[in-house]
């Protein structure tokens, strides 16, 4: 019986043995199935990765964080410095709260013309007033290019300009900032000094700029080369001229040689033997007699004016004083002159004259001038 077991459990086992067909069919549909798996991994983590490297991800990322809630304060904040560069910041906070207050903040993708930026413009309602930039991001070691943010930058409907016209070698500052040369419009324009100066001296000559995009008009400020504050007029909206800051030291030198020389010459001019018998000698000391300027006043027809009973000068004033080189310098001297005339009205003369002046060791002769 023990035999017999034996024989029985034998068969059994040749009937439960599986068939060598079955084993390598089951195992190249395990190994298919693996490889299967593996392929979808593989497929689904190369999707994952493809989908993540989209910049309309980060794009959204930027505005959600950005723009969906937005903050003037905290935008103007990452925009770079040439973002509205000379505006204050008080003026682009106003107007961007009165911009977005009630409107809707959208982008959208625009060319840039380069491969490796990406723009996006940023509009509340119609009007475009902000954009951001995605630029690669070179230290993503994955298989697809990825992007991060890039600049960001401000734009404003503003459409006042400032035209600024400084002396050469000034530096121009509106609400505080310097003004770089990229606004330079017109440079060496000449003055009229450059017309009376003498051979190897250079007149004033200026700079003008032109600065687009203020909301407000903006606070003006020009500086000389030695840091003084020159004066700026505005002669019409947005349009300023800076002066030449005067010298000190030669105001300080010479403003009452020049009022004496400016008081001489118009009695001179106004002679009247009675009353005005001022002599051309009286006058020659103060004129570089190698100059045209000393013969014209020598031969000047003097005798034929209107007759007068007294005269008087009064508010006599030197200023604006301007070094050219070491010898060469200017003064502007301007005061009236008045003519008393019996039974007549007074003539009232309102000289304004600009001397241009050499010195010559301790000498200083006046070499030509310019009537303003």
């Amino acid at each position: 019986m023990g035999a017999a077991m034996t024989r029985s459990e034998t068969v059994l086992k040749k009937r439960k043995s599986v068939p060598l067909f079955w084993k390598i069919f089951i195992s190249v549909v395990v190994g298919v199935l693996l490889l299967i798996h593996g392929a979808l991994f593989w497929f689904y983590g190369f999707l994952k990765d493809y989908e993540a490297a989209q910049p309309v991800h980060v794009a959204e990322e930027i505005f959600n964080t950005y723009f969906a809630n937005f903050s003037p304060e905290e935008y103007l904040a990452l925009c770079s410095d040439d973002s509205a560069k000379y505006e204050t910041k008080e003026n682009l906070t106003a107007y961007l709260d009165t911009l977005t207050g009630n409107a809707e903040i959208t982008y959208h993708s625009v060319s840039t013309g380069m491969q490796d930026t990406l723009q996006y413009v940023v509009r509340a309602g119609d009007t475009k007033f902000a954009s951001f930039t995605l630029v690669k991001d070179t230290e993503n070691s994955s298989r697809f290019t990825h992007y991060k943010p890039g600049s960001f930058a401000l734009y404003t409907d503003a459409k006042t300009k400032v035209d600024a016209t400084v002396p050469t070698g000034y530096t121009l500052y509106l609400n505080g900032v310097e003004v770089t040369g990229e606004y330079i419009r017109e440079e060496n324009i000449p003055t009229p000094s450059c017309e009376h100066m003498p051979e190897g001296v250079q007149g004033i000559t200026l700079v003008q700029y032109q600065v687009p995009g203020f909301i407000e008009p903006p606070a003006v400020e020009v500086r000389s080369p030695a840091g003084e504050a020159a004066a700026v007029t505005e002669a019409e909206p947005g349009v300023y001229t800076a002066a030449v800051v005067s010298d000190q030291q030669l105001a300080d030198q010479y403003s009452d040689w020049f009022i004496e020389a400016a008081t001489k010459y118009a009695i001179y001019m106004q002679y009247d033997s009675r009353v005005a018998a001022m002599q051309f000698s009286s006058v020659a000391p103060y004129f570089d007699p190698d100059s045209k300027l000393y013969e014209d006043i020598r031969t000047v027809e003097n005798g034929f004016v209107i007759e007068y009973e007294r005269y008087e000068i009064k508010d006599e004033k030197a200023f604006d004083f301007i070094r050219y080189d070491d010898n060469t310098f200017s003064c502007r001297v301007t005061l009236t002159h008045i003519l008393y005339r019996r039974g007549m009205d007074d003539y009232v003369d309102h000289p304004d004259i600009t001397f241009y002046a050499r010195r010559s060791g301790d000498q200083v002769l006046i070499y030509d001038m310019d009537s303003n």
